[in-house]
Protein backbone atom coordinates (compact mmCIF):
# COMPACT_ATOMS: atom_id res chain seq x y z
CA UNK A 1 0.00 0.00 0.00
CA UNK A 2 1.13 3.20 -1.12
CA UNK A 3 1.05 5.86 1.67
CA UNK A 4 2.79 9.32 -0.43
CA UNK A 5 -0.40 10.59 -1.51
CA UNK A 6 -1.87 10.43 2.30
CA UNK A 7 -1.64 14.41 2.82
CA UNK A 8 -2.72 15.36 -0.26
CA UNK A 9 -6.20 13.03 -0.26
CA UNK A 10 -6.82 13.23 3.43
CA UNK A 11 -5.34 16.43 4.80
CA UNK A 12 -2.32 16.94 7.11
CA UNK A 13 -5.00 16.37 10.30
CA UNK A 14 -5.91 12.83 9.50
CA UNK A 15 -2.85 11.76 7.45
CA UNK A 16 -1.27 10.12 10.55
CA UNK A 17 -4.58 7.93 11.41
CA UNK A 18 -5.30 6.62 7.55
CA UNK A 19 -1.38 5.76 7.66
CA UNK A 20 -1.48 3.82 10.94
CA UNK A 21 -4.68 2.18 9.83
CA UNK A 22 -2.78 1.03 6.25
CA UNK A 23 -0.02 -0.48 8.63
CA UNK A 24 -2.28 -2.62 10.79
CA UNK A 25 -4.20 -3.68 7.81
CA UNK A 26 -0.59 -4.69 5.84
CA UNK A 27 0.36 -6.17 9.06
CA UNK A 28 -2.94 -8.50 9.24
CA UNK A 29 -3.34 -9.11 5.09
CA UNK A 30 -0.18 -8.54 3.92
CA UNK A 31 0.93 -5.65 1.02
CA UNK A 32 -3.00 -6.02 -0.25
CA UNK A 33 -5.23 -5.72 1.69
CA UNK A 34 -8.77 -7.76 0.70
CA UNK A 35 -11.85 -6.27 0.96
CA UNK A 36 -12.96 -8.39 3.86
CA UNK A 37 -10.51 -6.34 5.56
CA UNK A 38 -11.66 -2.79 4.88
CA UNK A 39 -14.11 -2.74 7.47
CA UNK A 40 -11.07 -3.30 9.99
CA UNK A 41 -9.32 -0.50 8.33
CA UNK A 42 -12.09 1.81 8.52
CA UNK A 43 -13.25 1.24 12.18
CA UNK A 44 -9.46 1.82 13.00
CA UNK A 45 -9.27 4.80 10.66
CA UNK A 46 -12.27 6.26 13.01
CA UNK A 47 -11.35 4.95 16.43
CA UNK A 48 -8.44 7.43 15.61
CA UNK A 49 -9.30 10.16 14.35
CA UNK A 50 -12.28 10.29 17.28
CA UNK A 51 -9.60 9.90 19.84
CA UNK A 52 -8.32 13.46 19.10
CA UNK A 53 -8.72 16.52 20.84
CA UNK A 54 -9.85 18.48 18.10
CA UNK A 55 -12.89 15.98 17.47
CA UNK A 56 -13.77 16.15 20.92
CA UNK A 57 -14.17 20.14 20.82
CA UNK A 58 -15.85 19.74 17.58
CA UNK A 59 -18.81 17.59 19.05
CA UNK A 60 -18.32 19.70 22.17
CA UNK A 61 -19.45 22.65 20.00
CA UNK A 62 -22.23 21.12 17.91
CA UNK A 63 -23.72 20.19 21.11
CA UNK A 64 -23.66 23.22 22.54
CA UNK A 65 -25.18 24.39 18.93
CA UNK A 66 -28.21 22.04 19.46
CA UNK A 67 -28.68 23.33 23.16
CA UNK A 68 -28.21 26.41 21.76
CA UNK A 69 -25.74 27.66 24.60
CA UNK A 70 -23.63 30.88 23.41
CA UNK A 71 -21.76 32.17 25.98
CA UNK A 72 -18.14 31.25 26.34
CA UNK A 73 -17.62 28.82 29.25
CA UNK A 74 -14.56 26.45 30.39
CA UNK A 75 -16.64 24.16 32.02
CA UNK A 76 -19.48 23.33 29.81
CA UNK A 77 -18.02 25.23 25.97
CA UNK A 78 -20.68 27.05 24.27
CA UNK A 79 -20.40 28.54 20.63
CA UNK A 80 -18.54 31.06 22.11
CA UNK A 81 -15.39 29.32 22.43
CA UNK A 82 -15.54 27.93 18.67
CA UNK A 83 -12.98 30.44 17.06
CA UNK A 84 -12.07 29.53 13.18
CA UNK A 85 -9.32 32.18 14.06
CA UNK A 86 -8.27 32.96 17.44
CA UNK A 87 -9.39 36.00 18.45
CA UNK A 88 -6.84 38.22 19.80
CA UNK A 89 -9.51 40.24 21.82
CA UNK A 90 -12.99 39.68 23.44
CA UNK A 91 -16.19 39.50 21.56
CA UNK A 92 -19.59 39.72 22.71
CA UNK A 93 -22.35 37.43 20.88
CA UNK A 94 -25.20 40.00 19.32
CA UNK A 95 -28.54 39.20 17.71
CA UNK A 96 -29.84 41.48 15.16
CA UNK A 97 -33.21 41.65 14.43
CA UNK A 98 -33.04 43.29 11.25
CA UNK A 99 -36.22 42.04 8.88
CA UNK A 100 -39.17 40.10 9.67
CA UNK A 101 -37.54 36.78 9.70
CA UNK A 102 -35.33 37.67 12.24
CA UNK A 103 -38.35 38.95 14.04
CA UNK A 104 -40.14 35.43 13.70
CA UNK A 105 -36.87 33.87 14.82
CA UNK A 106 -36.71 36.18 18.00
CA UNK A 107 -40.33 35.45 19.06
CA UNK A 108 -39.66 31.80 18.90
CA UNK A 109 -36.17 31.92 20.30
CA UNK A 110 -38.04 33.65 23.34
CA UNK A 111 -41.21 31.12 23.15
CA UNK A 112 -38.27 28.23 23.85
CA UNK A 113 -36.91 30.48 26.53
CA UNK A 114 -40.33 30.60 28.39
CA UNK A 115 -41.33 26.51 27.75
CA UNK A 116 -43.82 27.57 25.15
CA UNK A 117 -42.29 26.26 22.24
CA UNK A 118 -40.34 22.71 21.74
CA UNK A 119 -37.16 23.08 20.83
CA UNK A 120 -37.86 20.32 17.67
CA UNK A 121 -40.11 22.93 16.82
CA UNK A 122 -38.04 25.77 17.40
CA UNK A 123 -35.23 23.68 15.52
CA UNK A 124 -37.08 22.62 12.25
CA UNK A 125 -38.71 25.99 11.73
CA UNK A 126 -36.43 28.83 13.26
CA UNK A 127 -33.29 27.98 13.97
CA UNK A 128 -31.62 28.77 10.58
CA UNK A 129 -32.93 32.11 10.42
CA UNK A 130 -31.81 32.61 14.06
CA UNK A 131 -28.63 31.93 13.71
CA UNK A 132 -27.96 33.48 10.59
CA UNK A 133 -28.38 36.60 12.38
CA UNK A 134 -26.03 35.96 15.43
CA UNK A 135 -22.83 38.30 15.21
CA UNK A 136 -19.61 38.26 16.88
CA UNK A 137 -18.88 42.31 17.94
CA UNK A 138 -15.94 43.35 19.79
CA UNK A 139 -16.45 44.14 23.14
CA UNK A 140 -14.22 46.62 22.60
CA UNK A 141 -16.58 49.02 20.92
CA UNK A 142 -18.34 51.73 22.24
CA UNK A 143 -21.64 50.69 21.21
CA UNK A 144 -21.18 46.97 22.40
CA UNK A 145 -20.62 47.98 26.13
CA UNK A 146 -23.69 50.20 25.58
CA UNK A 147 -25.72 47.62 24.69
CA UNK A 148 -24.49 45.59 27.33
CA UNK A 149 -25.48 48.27 29.50
CA UNK A 150 -29.46 48.36 28.75
CA UNK A 151 -31.02 45.35 30.77
CA UNK A 152 -33.31 44.36 28.06
CA UNK A 153 -30.43 44.05 25.52
CA UNK A 154 -29.82 40.66 27.41
CA UNK A 155 -31.66 37.84 25.21
CA UNK A 156 -30.16 35.03 27.45
CA UNK A 157 -26.82 34.06 28.93
CA UNK A 158 -23.97 35.74 26.84
CA UNK A 159 -26.56 36.50 23.82
CA UNK A 160 -27.52 39.98 23.39
CA UNK A 161 -30.11 41.48 21.17
CA UNK A 162 -30.47 44.30 18.95
CA UNK A 163 -34.25 44.79 18.76
CA UNK A 164 -35.64 46.79 15.42
CA UNK A 165 -36.55 50.00 17.34
CA UNK A 166 -32.94 50.81 18.38
CA UNK A 167 -31.57 49.20 14.76
CA UNK A 168 -30.18 52.50 13.65
CA UNK A 169 -28.52 53.11 16.83
CA UNK A 170 -26.23 49.87 16.67
CA UNK A 171 -26.26 48.38 13.77
CA UNK A 172 -26.46 49.54 9.57
CA UNK A 173 -26.90 46.94 6.91
CA UNK A 174 -24.46 47.96 4.62
CA UNK A 175 -21.08 48.31 7.00
CA UNK A 176 -22.64 46.01 10.49
CA UNK A 177 -22.22 46.78 13.82
CA UNK A 178 -21.56 50.38 14.74
CA UNK A 179 -17.87 51.44 15.58
CA UNK A 180 -19.08 55.09 16.24
CA UNK A 181 -18.23 57.03 19.42
CA UNK A 182 -20.37 57.20 22.12
CA UNK A 183 -22.15 60.81 22.28
CA UNK A 184 -20.10 62.02 25.03
CA UNK A 185 -18.81 65.78 25.56
CA UNK A 186 -15.58 66.02 26.69
CA UNK A 187 -13.79 69.02 28.10
CA UNK A 188 -10.32 69.95 26.76
CA UNK A 189 -7.94 72.40 28.22
CA UNK A 190 -5.49 73.63 25.45
CA UNK A 191 -1.98 74.87 26.17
Amino acid sequence: VHTGDCERIYGKMTQEQVIKALKKGQEQHGPQIPEKGYLDLVETYFHDVSQRESYHESEQIFKAMEELRYEKNLQKPGVGNFEVIKEQHQTVTVFIEYDEAATQGLQAYEQLLQGQLSRELFNLHHKRHFQQRIVAVSAFLPKSHTLKQEAAAQLAKGLWVVRRPNLHKYYTLPTGFSRAQENTTTDCLML
